[in-house]
């Protein structure tokens, strides 16, 4: 028989579970791999669970994965077969129908990685839909007590009205590619920066009445988050007040760190590490236009307002 199916309050310890975890299988695959995303119920943030850290990682070719079974195994992860799943590759670490965590291998940025993807974000973007999903969690849980096949094929319908639903009211935002590809968010503490190399510019990311701030490059075409070069002797917090003010008129000093960006130019494979700064605001200062920035606008990231530089707006999901 089955282990009770358990659906607990959420938990703030199941992000350092995931981000610590995150650490291990970095360091382990490394730059065999594209990403690596928290997905599922614990991925957000007040949702109740069972209590299993579902962790996503993206790669270039499925049929690469064999060469983990091994190494993963070390980390206490066992490769399961799932014949029915020929999109994925399944290991679990813990005992059968009583696992601690759950990894899902998907061809990066592939249809079923894009639908986990939309599924969290939309989940943790409306408040309503991730109670509806609680409550239906725990209805079955109750009615499925020891039958996880049962618990989980219930729960298809309403994921997958969600997933249209996500899909429909997604805007189709044009971006242009300026010859770098996202990887992946780093979530670190600002003491840690200096272990990374190397450093790039820094970002600006600013907040108002629930929008967010960009600037028009004139250069580049495109709308961008505020963000430039460091300057000599400057710290990354100093960059990302300064390239704000000038970019954008906007002098914010209580910008906090949110982490790091890490991106590749595809012409050379030059990996990049921007540190990722925030500040909310409750009104915007007066703007001047510069040699660089003809204008700026709050943004709702749904509004079509035009070309979006590709990567700038990876790292609205991680704010």
């Amino acid at each position: 028989m089955d282990k009770e199916i358990t659906i607990e309050s959420y938990n703030l310890n199941w992000i350092k579970q995931f981000e610590e975890e995150k650490v291990k299988l970095k360091g382990m695959l490394g730059e065999k791999i594209q990403s690596i995303e928290h997905i599922g119920s614990t991925s957000v943030q007040g949702l109740g669970s069972k209590p299993i850290i579902d962790i996503a990682i993206g790669v270039e070719d499925l049929e690469n994965v064999t060469e983990f079974i091994e190494p993963l195994k070390q980390l206490g992860y066992e490769y399961v077969l799932k014949e029915d799943f020929p999109e994925r590759r399944f290991f679990r670490k813990g005992q059968w129908r009583a696992g601690t965590h759950h990894l899902h291998f998907y061809r990066f940025e592939g249809e079923h990685w894009n639908n986990q993807i939309l599924f969290r974000d939309y989940l943790r973007e409306n408040p309503d839909a991730s109670k509806e999903y609680y409550q239906l969690k725990v209805n079955l849980a109750m009615k499925f007590r020891f039958d996880r096949v049962s618990y989980t094929q219930n729960k298809a319908s309403f994921i997958q009205s969600v997933l249209r639903k996500a899909k429909k009211e997604e805007k189709s935002v044009k971006t242009k590619d300026n010859g770098l590809r996202f990887l992946e968010f780093l979530s670190i503490s600002e003491e840690d920066i200096y272990t990374y190399d190397p450093l790039a510019g820094s970002f600006a990311v600013i907040k108002c009445h629930g929008d967010y701030l960009m600037c028009y490059n004139t250069w580049r075409k495109q709308w961008e988050l505020p963000a430039g070069r460091r300057e000599e002797n400057e710290t990354p917090k100093e960059c990302a007040i300064r390239e704000l003010y000038e970019e954008t008129g906007q002098y914010v000093t209580h910008v906090a760190f949110k982490g790091l960006m890490k991106s590749v130019r595809t012409l050379n494979g030059e990996i990049r590490l921007n540190p990722i700064y925030f500040a909310e605001v409750s009104e915007l200062q007066p703007f001047i236009e510069n040699d660089e920035t003809s204008k700026i606008k709050l943004w709702n990231l749904k509004d079509d307002i035009g070309v979006v530089d590709s990567v700038d707006i990876k790292i609205f999901d991680f704010i």
